[in-house]
């Protein structure tokens, strides 16, 4: 009886739910953000289509349904109708602001800044269009630009936790992780729970070997969004450089059910690697680099593998195979040296090793902490 009247109050919540649905007008359906992708598009069709001759009306419905294909991550579409939606309002300055993301996004970065540029001249102080154009001038290294764009859009809205967010990843992109961990910390202080910013702030503890903190960080993230294979991948990285390997590999584990990637393999062959069980380590470089065919890191540590199981032939043909990606990678020309002086080719293995050294004078150092000597 509990368990019929339970699913009878469940059914009559959902006509409920779907009758409220019913009774918004289109145009409520269009205009509102939680409205789905799919139905938006619909939603703005049927209320323009009843609104031909109202050009207000017109210009937000093609907006709202770029937005729609925006979060389809239809590219195209989205610029077609945020164009449509310009050209009925010269003075539209969210719809130049969306349809530079959507440039952006397919890396047609003169064309994006044209577009912010445009929304800033019809409102200099637009905050959204200066981070989005600091952001595309960041990913051009175009640094000095960037800051002055997420400067001017902290001093006009310092409340905006995106515009900290944003000057953080580019100060992070310089390498000054400090300076990043200080904005992270400042859009989490605005939006404690801000997920974007809890995983990079954990990269940049990473980064400045903090690897409890970061883990701390990634802890966070994972618990607001559980089923992001790159959380438990950057978690798996922090708990790799504190020697916590099968932590580690736990979270790749995860982050390889989320969402298979080379980098997560070699990561988990790495944490294989070093604890000797070099055989499922190269099985995960062999998974690498079936997805990922040119991996030139991936080739290295399949390479060491097989060194270390005195596979020397094997070796010799992964570091050959690193080194037609990547010429110059010292680690593989080092490796390569080493297996062809214990396959016998001393003076061709001293070549290689004398090599390796010009490019990185510390390649012997380096390569001995993965117990490959000559």
């Amino acid at each position: 009886m509990v368990v019929r009247f339970i699913c009878s109050f469940l059914a009559v919540l959902m006509a409920v739910m779907t009758a409220a649905q019913a009774q918004k007008s289109a145009g409520e359906l269009c205009e509102s953000d939680a409205t789905p992708a799919d139905e938006k598009i619909r939603q703005c069709d049927a209320w323009m289509d009843e609104h031909p001759d109202d050009p207000a009306v017109q210009a937000l419905g093609y907006y709202r349904r770029g937005n729609g294909y925006a979060n389809k991550r239809q590219r195209a579409m989205a610029i077609q109708n945020y164009t449509r939606a310009i050209e009925l309002k010269r003075d539209y300055h969210q719809a130049f602001n969306n349809r530079g993301n959507q440039y952006r996004a397919l890396a047609q970065y003169e064309r994006a800044i044209a577009d912010y540029d445009s929304a800033l001249a019809i409102w200099p102080d637009f905050p959204m269009a200066l981070v989005n154009r600091g952001r595309t001038y960041s990913m051009q290294e175009q640094y000095e630009r960037a800051f002055l764009d997420f400067d001017r859009a902290i001093a006009v809205a310092p409340g905006f936790a995106y515009a900290y967010y944003e000057r953080g990843n580019a100060f992070h992109s310089k390498r000054q992780f400090q300076r990043a961990i200080q904005d992270f910390n400042q859009a989490l202080q605005l939006v404690p729970d801000y997920v974007e910013a809890l995983d990079r702030r954990g990269v940049a503890y990473k980064n400045v070997d903090d690897y409890d903190r970061a883990i701390l960080d990634y802890d966070r993230a994972i618990s607001l969004r559980p089923k992001v294979a790159a959380y438990y991948y950057n978690r798996g990285n922090a708990r790799y450089f504190k020697d916590q390997f099968d932590l580690a590999i736990a979270d790749f584990n995860r982050s390889i059910e989320l969402g298979p990637s080379a980098m997560a393999l070699v990561q988990r062959g790495r944490c294989h690697y070093a604890v000797t069980r070099f055989r499922e380590a190269i099985a995960d470089y062999d998974e690498a680099l079936r997805l990922s065919p040119n991996y030139s890191i991936a080739y290295f540590n399949r390479g060491a593998a097989h060194l270390r199981l005195g596979e020397y032939e094997a070796a010799i043909f992964d570091f050959d195979a690193s080194l037609g990606v990547e010429p110059t990678y010292s680690y593989s020309l080092f490796g390569r040296g080493v297996a062809k002086r214990l396959r016998g080719f001393v003076t061709a293995g001293n070549d290689d090793i004398s090599a390796a050294k010009k490019i990185n004078s510390k390649v012997d150092q380096e390569m001995a902490e993965l117990k490959i000597r000559p």
